[in-house]
């Protein structure tokens, strides 16, 4: 037996001669060295009324204590997730009881404690507290039992102070052990990320103000396939194509040749300093452009200037 699993055996064999001893559980140094786990179980053995020795057996159940030691290890991972996760992750009653939150959960709704949350919540009646409009909270049951799965929903909730968010809560309907209905699921406050659209929206909208009153031609372009994307008013008086016109036109087909000079070959795009008019006209420009990220592609903007007034 490894010393660190040893036991009294006076004890132990009080023990089985009274009849009380419980199995016992321990590691075994084999003679090439091999640790394994047994279970041992003994009860006295007794003939016409008299204890003459001990009946036992050694059950091998290293396999069980690996398994066992691979659950633990598994569900310790798993708790550091649940616990850590940056999102807020929650277990709930269909009644309203909240089971179980993180420490993301407490965070999003201003409690200080996961501890806290239960406590307060619980206290209040149930997660419907959390809800701006409690009785929506039926409703989005009934349609996840009626799915069968998971569903998503925007909506406003309160926090401890009473100040109100919009968060998307995305949940299911399951059966835990015990066979008695619950709710899981996760929590994220969009605060943050209706802010950022916001933002993202009023540049879009100084961009689109920018683009569409310059007294400069503009066109956006991309950049690989040269297709011009779109085109500001400017555009369509100096080169007289109409936007739906441009749509069907490529960058490369606006250049035109200098005076002496030969036409581009087909296929071929050289920067030009002469572009052409929908009606054939070459004219010289100055053109300026660059590029800039838009969601999941790179776009060219060219500021292009007739300079017909220099030559």
């Amino acid at each position: 037996i490894l010393p660190e699993d040893r036991f009294d055996i006076r004890e132990r064999l009080r023990a089985i001669r009274e009849g009380n001893a419980q199995p016992s559980v321990f590691r075994l140094l084999s003679p090439s060295g091999r640790q394994f786990w047994v279970r041992a179980s003994s009860r006295p053995n007794i003939e016409n009324g008299q204890y003459t020795g001990i009946q036992g057996v050694l059950t091998d159940i290293t396999a069980l204590k690996v398994t066992e030691e691979s659950l633990k290890a598994s569900e310790g991972h798993y708790r550091g997730i649940y616990a850590n996760a940056p999102m807020g992750i929650f277990h709930s009653a269909p009644e309203g009881t909240l089971i179980d939150a993180n420490s993301a959960v407490a965070q999003i709704f201003g409690y200080d404690s996961p501890n806290d949350i239960l406590e307060s919540v619980n206290r209040e009646g149930g997660t419907p507290a959390l809800y701006a409009e409690p009785e929506k909270r039926a409703d989005f049951i009934r349609q996840v039992g009626e799915s069968g799965g998971w569903k998503s929903f925007e909506h406003r909730f309160r926090k401890k102070d009473g100040s109100l968010f919009v968060g998307t809560l995305t949940f299911r309907l399951y059966e835990n052990p015990d066979g008695n209905p619950e709710l899981e699921g996760f929590i994220v406050d969009n605060t943050e990320n209706r802010k950022a659209q916001a933002l993202i929206a009023a540049s879009e909208q100084r961009y689109r103000n920018v683009f569409a009153s310059a007294s400069d031609a503009m066109l956006v372009t991309d950049p690989d396939s040269g297709a011009i994307l779109d085109a500001n008013r400017a555009a369509l008086a100096l080169y007289q194509y109409t936007r739906e016109e441009f749509s069907h036109l490529k960058y490369p087909d606006l250049a035109a040749p200098a005076p002496g000079e030969g036409p581009t070959p087909p296929g071929d795009f050289v920067p030009s300093t002469y572009h052409r008019k929908k009606d054939g006209t070459g004219f010289p420009v100055e053109v300026t452009e660059s590029t800039y990220p838009r969601k999941n592609r790179t776009i060219c903007i060219s500021s292009v200037r007739d300079i017909t007034c220099r030559k």
